[in-house]
This record gives structure tokens, sequence and C-alpha cells, in this order.
């Protein structure tokens, strides 16, 4: 069996990386800005464990989990 997706990227590290850096890419965009007005952006780069699910990471939240964050979306 090949690697995860998330190994051939790099491995959670490279993932935190990545998040860290696509927030302060939101954040230089007024259009996008409002949208996280009311957001801790540290908690919310926290989220590294999402992504390294969807990228067949070690972490993983299950699909009950993801529903009840994100239900008032």
């Amino acid at each position: 069996m090949g690697s995860s997706l998330n190994d051939r990227l790099g491995g959670f590290s490279f993932i935190r990386e990545l998040v860290s850096n696509f927030y302060s890419k939101v954040l230089e965009e007024d259009d996008l800005i409002p949208f996280f007005a009311q957001t801790d952006m540290a908690r919310l780069v926290d989220q590294t464990k999402l992504w390294a699910t969807a990228l067949e990471g070690p972490a993983s939240y299950t699909t009950d989990q993801l529903t009840a964050i994100h239900r008032s979306m």
C-alpha cells in the first residue's frame, strides 16, 4: 500500500504551515476579512487537525464531529 497523501505532502508540520499561510493570505483580502471579524484566528489556524484528516493524516474527525462543528455555518 502507498503512503498517504499526508505523508507525500510532508506530514503534519507541512500541513500546519500550509494552513497558517492560507489564513494569512485570506486576511489580506478585503472582501474576505468581514467573514472572519468575530473569529479567533489562532484557534482557526489550529484547525490543522481538520486539514490533516482531509489529507489522510493520522489525526481524524468523525463525520458527526465535523457536522457539529459546522452546524451554525
